[in-house]
């Protein structure tokens, strides 16, 4: 049985950049997300990103940027095509492609997204909403630090955070914000999706590793929403729109015959659910 498959992750067009950008604290944090609502088993762990600068912050998966860097250094190295599908894991493909930026003088968060290496980048706008929040006197410990209970609801779901004063930033991950202090830990009511803090750095010894999306394409929040949706539940349909040059993956059979393989259909949870 011989089987076509496309490969997107070398199209060799610039869709990155390095900025440089001021960053004045680093907090990471295990990102453990529940793929499908129905299947406890289907958690996905990711490594995000905090970086606090003078005039705004930004929020990315680690693990996805160094995907983006291993990809590069193999396109550099004209690594073959056969290397690439034995070595899939390298570029992180399933890791978080949303990168956040929130500007807290202007009041903006600017939201960019690039699905997959070889698609369309796109961007939105919107205000910045932060939750109301309800504090209470429970504490607990997370990194030797004493942090405060809080509980919102916010984006369609129940969350419970926990923020550390002595860190006078107002911020956390996601678009978690408006708390006395950075957020440590936020969960939600479900334990779909967890940000737990696994570091802080206020001397960024670490350089930031964030490439930012270039020649994005302004698109509506709902409109990207419904993409993402595509990609998990029609990936077939959502390459063909991605890439409108795409072939399509086929398999010839025992008879000589080409059938159109479907990809799988996987489920879809995001963690913002308002207005989906």
């Amino acid at each position: 049985m011989k089987k076509i498959l496309l490969i997107l992750l070398f199209i060799t067009n610039k869709i990155y950049s390095q900025k440089s950008v001021e960053v004045n604290y680093l907090s990471k944090y295990k990102y453990t997300k529940q793929k499908d609502s129905a299947n406890k088993n289907s958690k996905f762990i990711d490594i995000m990103y905090l970086e606090i600068g003078k005039k705004e912050t930004r929020f990315y998966s680690y693990l996805k940027q160094l995907g983006i860097q291993n990809g590069d250094d193999d396109i550099k190295a004209k690594m073959s095509i056969e290397y690439v599908q034995q070595n899939l894991g390298r570029y992180n493909s399933e890791n978080e492609s949303e990168i956040i930026l929130v500007n807290y003088k202007t009041k903006q968060v600017t939201v960019k997204d690039k699905l997959t290496r070889g698609g369309k980048a796109y961007f939105y706008f919107e205000n910045i909403t932060a939750p109301v929040w309800n504090i209470s006197s429970d504490t607990i410990r997370i990194l030797n630090l004493l942090c405060q209970k809080a509980t919102t609801n916010f984006k369609g779901r129940y969350f419970t955070a926990w923020f550390a004063k002595e860190i006078a930033y107002p911020y956390g991950p996601w678009l978690f914000s408006g708390l006395p202090g950075l957020i440590l830990k936020v969960e939600d009511s479900t334990h779909q999706f967890i940000f737990e803090c696994t570091g802080l750095d206020n001397k960024m010894s670490e350089k930031s590793v964030l490439k930012e999306y270039q020649d994005c394409k302004i698109i509506s929040k709902k409109g990207i929403k419904k993409l993402k949706k595509l990609k998990e539940v029609d990936r077939s349909t959502f390459d063909q729109l991605e890439n409108p040059n795409l072939l399509i993956t086929t398999t010839n059979n025992i008879s000589g015959a080409s059938t159109t393989t479907r990809l799988k259909i996987k489920p879809y949870n995001p963690i913002d659910i308002a207005d989906k």
